[in-house]
């Protein structure tokens, strides 16, 4: 993974997540979106090691891959379906 370009600031879920949405580059240079649930905790570590340029990352490491697809976005029913099953606000 070699590109990180997140979303404007992650929502909180239940103060128990932070939700991520984002796409980063594989190792082709082809487009992948996630969106992750990180702990708080873990939450500025995880965007620090993402930042690092030609960096692979295991993202299971930082937290829990909620769903991820090809392509450089991401659908926005995908996002609304995770959004309802987390209890995110989009407001």
């Amino acid at each position: 993974m070699t590109s990180f370009t997140p979303l404007p600031t992650p929502k909180p879920v239940g103060g128990k997540i932070l939700i991520y949405d984002f796409t980063l580059l594989d190792a082709s240079g082809e487009p992948i979106w996630y969106i992750v649930g990180v702990a708080p905790a873990r939450a500025e570590e995880f965007v620090a090691i993402l930042r690092q340029p030609n960096t692979n990352v295991d993202l299971s490491l930082y937290g829990k891959i909620l769903a991820s697809g090809n392509g450089s976005q991401i659908p926005e029913s995908v996002r609304q379906e995770i959004y309802k099953k987390y209890s995110v606000s989009t407001a």
